[in-house]
């Protein structure tokens, strides 16, 4: 798996018709997009414990991690994973799960505001733009962000504003935010800093997710860390649910609107080109009526 939303859709589809419990599926596309280091290949290990009814003592894992091998048929592209500043995922990935008659496709994107420069979150957002073109319709787009930190950096903030001109308007109230390593009392991370963005307070969630970032052999003979990363594990299932709940209140839009903000950005870009090559002939033009003018102006003194 891990692939297209559209072949896991048609894998499911298939097995469907010969079974009546995962029959007719509705889907439900999400996006998810964040700062290299952020969370969100945890957050998908995550999600497959909610969907699979993993535990803390017997997690399912969906991408290996640095204390975790993977223990689901998932198609990883992960690397680096020792390497926090360098982006783990390097193409779009999609997991799906099966919940109460409906295929929730979660599309596991490359990070943001990665150490190889901005060209690279550049080629990151166009693979991105194009993955949420072909699910033919998205329910959210989910922003993760490490909730330790008081505000957006510098990096992120200028690949959002990148990000914002190529969201069409009509998905922006299907905008979710997932504040990770830290509960609601803890969160230190300003809302206010994501302008250009916009975000309701009852779209944003809480993560900590503590327990598979330490290795089992750390707190397994430990009752009081364990106890404490039960707690932890239980109130982040527990904002998985009330998330997926919320993601199902704001409906689907369809995507055909990245391909025309695609198509008009891409018409921009090729006007623009177009007017600075002209710009540049008007220049050389000039440079060569001044050359001229002085050649001239030094024959007639002389």
């Amino acid at each position: 798996m891990g692939t297209s939303v559209r072949s896991l859709t048609a894998m499911f589809a298939q097995i469907g018709s010969s079974s009546s419990k995962i029959h007719n599926l509705s889907s439900c596309n999400i996006l998810l997009i964040g700062e290299t280091g952020s969370g969100k290949s945890t957050l998908i290990n995550y999600l497959t414990n909610y969907f699979k009814g993993g535990s803390l003592e017997k997690p399912r894992i969906a991408i290996p991690t640095k204390h975790y091998d993977a223990t689901e048929e998932y198609q990883s592209t992960e690397k680096d994973l020792h390497d926090a500043k360098k982006s783990k995922t390097s193409e779009c990935n999609t997991y799906g799960f099966i919940k109460g008659g409906c295929l929730y496709n979660f599309i596991d994107t490359p990070g943001l505001s990665d150490t190889e420069g901005t060209e690279r979150d550049d080629q990151h957002i166009t693979k991105i733009m194009t993955a949420a073109e072909k699910t033919g319709s998205m329910a959210g787009i989910i922003i993760v962000i490490n909730g330790t930190v008081a505000r957006a950096t510098v990096n992120l903030r200028n690949t959002l504003v990148r990000l914002r001109s190529s969201v069409p308007d009509i998905l922006l109230n299907n905008l979710v935010v997932v504040l990770t390593n830290c509960s609601v009392s803890t969160a230190n991370f300003d809302l206010e800093s994501l302008e250009p963005w916009t975000i309701s307070e009852d779209n944003v969630f809480y993560m900590n997710n503590s327990a598979v970032s330490k290795p089992r052999q750390s707190w397994i003979d430990s009752k009081k860390l364990k106890a404490g990363l039960l707690r932890d594990w239980e109130d982040s299932m527990e904002e998985i649910n009330s998330m997926i709940l919320r993601v199902k209140t704001l409906g689907t839009v369809a995507t055909d609107t990245f391909k025309e903000m695609r198509q008009k950005r891409n018409k921009i870009k090729s006007e623009i080109t177009g007017i600075l090559l002209e710009v540049k002939k008007l220049q050389d033009t000039q440079s060569k009526l001044s050359t001229a003018k002085s050649a001239h102006k030094e024959v007639t003194e002389n």
